[in-house]
């Protein structure tokens, strides 16, 4: 599902998926530092092919973080480079349930929840 950004965060607010993660000073820590990493991702950066996320693909995940914690809400459990050059923000509760954003195009994500 396509959805715009106050959808997402209302979204978001109203789930269980809103935990902390990183450090007390700085819950969004390590999301930042995922992102950061992405950027030193090359070509077959896992051996099968799979694309690194474009620069300005990563440039727009770091825009997204912002926008979510400056709305104070909770950062992911992970970020991760998708198989098809993505960016995939998880969030995840217990009993199995999961949320993601994944932010496929410059101002472009879909949005999952399972």
């Amino acid at each position: 599902m396509t959805t715009d950004l106050t959808t997402l965060a209302a979204a978001l607010r109203a789930s269980p998926f809103l935990g902390q993660s990183g450090s007390a000073a700085d819950p969004w820590a390590d999301a930042h530092a995922a992102l950061s990493a992405m950027r030193t991702l090359g070509a077959d950066w896992n051996g099968i092919g799979v694309p690194a996320p474009a620069p300005l693909l990563v440039d727009h995940a770091f825009r997204l973080a912002g926008w979510l914690e400056g709305r104070c809400l909770g950062p992911p459990a992970r970020i991760v480079a998708g198989v098809t050059g993505s960016v995939i923000f998880k969030w995840q509760a217990c009993g199995g349930a999961g949320l993601e954003v994944e932010v496929v195009a410059p101002f472009a994500g879909e949005l999952t929840v399972f």
